[in-house]
């Protein structure tokens, strides 16, 4: 027999099994941002859902008429958390594009347990920076449907951003389609939060002593 035929270091990996990881690893990107979409909009949904069965519930005041130091505060804190975000974009773009060449590369260079630590200090940093905001929003004149809808947007969107990062770092780099998304949900809920707990601060009849 001849020796070449029992040469198995020659054998090469066919395309195919190559295709067929990648479609895998699509879908389970694509399977992540929807069960992102169906968690929110089912928060979205039962919060509504509550509000509509029982309606005779007392509202909470308003930040308008709660004393001016109440809503100094309520400013400040939507300042200084509009403040964090824009260094935290900022900081991504450095290391993503100046230090490293893309999100993937960056996450190869993090150790697992330093992505441990990121993943503890950012869900805590998430919890308090959108449920703080999301507090807030509940005290302003916006739709109770607008506010259940941009509650969930950013408190998902915060969890499933350190989700994907260690997908990043264990699978594939299409999970930075999960980030950038992500990103977007939740810094477009967090501004539009935002800029209620402010107008409602400012609105015509606030700052009564």
């Amino acid at each position: 027999m001849n020796e070449d035929s029992l040469d198995l270091d020659s054998v090469q990996v066919t395309s195919t099994a190559e295709v067929h990881s990648e479609g895998s690893l699509t879908a389970l990107v694509l399977g992540v941002m929807l069960l992102m979409a169906v968690l929110m909009t089912a928060s979205a949904w039962w919060s509504i859902r509550q509000g509509k069965q029982h309606p005779g519930r007392s509202p909470l005041r308003l930040l308008s008429d709660l004393p001016p130091p109440v809503g100094l505060l309520a400013a400040l804190t939507v300042l200084l958390l509009f403040v964090v975000q824009a260094v935290a974009v900022l900081d991504v773009y450095q290391q993503t594009t100046s230090v490293h060449p893309d999100t993937w590369e960056y996450f190869q260079y993090v150790s697992w347990v330093r992505l441990l630590g990121m993943s503890h200090v950012h869900l805590f940093g998430y919890t308090v920076m959108y449920g703080l905001l999301g507090f807030l929003l509940t005290l302003t004149r916006a739709s109770e449907r607008l506010k259940s809808v941009l509650i969930s947007g950013m408190l998902w969107a915060g969890l499933f951003d350190v989700v994907s990062w260690w997908g990043l770092k264990a699978l594939t780099a299409k999970f930075d389609w999960l980030t950038m998304s992500t990103g977007a949900i939740s810094g477009t809920c967090s501004l539009i939060a935002g800029l209620f707990v402010i107008r409602e601060v400012f609105s015509k009849g606030a700052w009564k002593s």
